[in-house]
């Protein structure tokens, strides 16, 4: 079993039988009926209901998941989990069947909703392992290929419970409560980071500045 850590989630890649997988929930690729052979879908596409004979406590069903979907499927397994108190999680190896999807391509769009939903500051999860089970050799040689190289391309990690990330852009753009800003003792440096952040904020901020720049 290979194993990461996305926003202090363990996500554990296990090569097996999903159905004898004994987390709390596991997913299940379903229809409208849920009975694996009707078309029309139903407003709700994700569904949850007991586990019968299974080792698991639910089975989450997605409705109608498609190649193009993966990454919102997933989040809303993730959120079903969430919201039924389900700390544990297995998933199928999503779109490599009847989606036709390389594995490839798959592991990226799985993980990406995993990525999505825990580093979603609005989200208060519970969920403290997800596994990602495969059936076939094939895929899952790929998957872990996947895995073996995440920690190196992956630009988040977690310092005393909280997500750190690692953005190439401009720090003007970001959309976060506040923004760090190098200046000088006057805090009107034109120049620099301070210069661009400066001119991004515009006049009301520079005079903001220059009304309270302490040592001035």
């Amino acid at each position: 079993m290979t194993d990461v850590v996305v926003c202090e989630t363990s996500v554990k890649l296990k090569k097996g039988d999903i159905t004898a997988e004994s987390t709390d929930a596991i997913v299940n690729l379903s229809n409208a009926t849920l009975d694996c052979s009707a078309e029309k879908l139903p407003n709700d596409d994700c569904v949850v209901t007991s586990a019968g004979n299974l080792k698991c406590r639910k089975i989450i069903n997605l409705i109608g998941v498609r190649s193009d979907n993966i990454v919102t499927s997933v989040m809303k397994a993730l959120k079903a989990c969430d919201e039924a108190n389900m700390a544990t999680v297995s998933l199928p190896a999503m779109g490599t069947g009847a989606g036709n999807l390389k594995p490839e391509r798959s592991i990226r769009l799985i993980m990406k909703g995993i990525e999505d939903y825990l580093s979603d500051p609005s989200v208060m999860t519970i969920i403290c392992e997800i596994v990602i089970v495969v059936f076939e050799q094939e895929i899952y040689e790929k998957y872990q290929r996947f895995f073996q190289n995440y920690k190196k391309n992956y630009p988040h990690f977690s310092a005393f419970g909280k997500m750190i990330e690692l953005i190439k852009g401009d720090i003007t753009h970001q959309a976060v409560d506040c923004i760090v800003n190098l200046t000088n003792v006057t805090l009107n440096q034109s120049c620099g980071v301070s210069g661009a952040i400066l001119s991004a904020a515009g006049d009301t901020v520079k005079e903001e500045c220059k009304n309270i720049g302490i040592f001035s």
